[in-house]
């Protein structure tokens, strides 16, 4: 009886950000069926259910990035669990799905960069493998590879097929009457 009811007050324990200086709403929140933690190697591995979802805050309002996975490999730039500001990036496999407003990108394999990766070229961006599909809205962009700046806005999906081109489905804008 014990044992249950210490359970229920570690469950029922708010999180909360690991300092003062990072709100939870900033967080990185992951969770998944299984964890690990791998010191030597700085990274840390979800399997079953991976899901990261990084909540709007006041600098962003507009973005909720949240991304599905079976499986997650997070890399760390230094050692420890520390906050969001510590990710690398983030590898996902399997039934990967990318969600950010009326954005969404689907694969099998992707990895996703947080916007907080330091002087990176690579921040605030997701590039993806095998049987890529954008979606923007009601326009779609099929192929085999494709990477998004979400900073910037740019979409880019290539094949890597002569047999396989990139599809592309552009719905046209409503025309507004006055």
């Amino acid at each position: 009886m014990f044992f249950c009811l210490l359970i229920f007050a570690f469950c029922a324990t708010p999180l909360q950000a690991e300092n003062d200086q990072h709100t939870f709403a900033e967080a990185l929140v992951i969770t998944g069926d299984e964890m690990q933690y791998e010191p030597q190697k700085n990274e840390s591995y979800v399997v079953g259910h991976a899901k990261a979802q990084r909540s709007p805050t006041e600098k962003n309002s507009w973005s909720q990035h949240i991304l599905t996975a079976d499986t997650f490999c997070v890399q760390f730039r230094s050692q420890g669990l520390s906050s969001e500001k510590n990710i690398q990036s983030i590898q996902a496999q399997g039934h990967v799905c990318f969600r950010d407003k009326d954005f969404e990108i689907k694969a099998e394999q992707c990895i996703y960069y947080p916007p907080d990766v330091p002087k990176s070229d690579t921040a605030e961006r997701i590039v993806c493998k095998t049987k890529v599909t954008l979606k923007k809205g009601k326009h779609v962009l099929k192929g085999d590879q494709g990477e998004v700046n979400l900073k910037t806005g740019l979409y880019q999906v290539t094949t890597t097929s002569p047999t396989h081109p990139v599809e592309a489905v552009i719905m046209p804008q409503p025309s507004k009457t006055s």
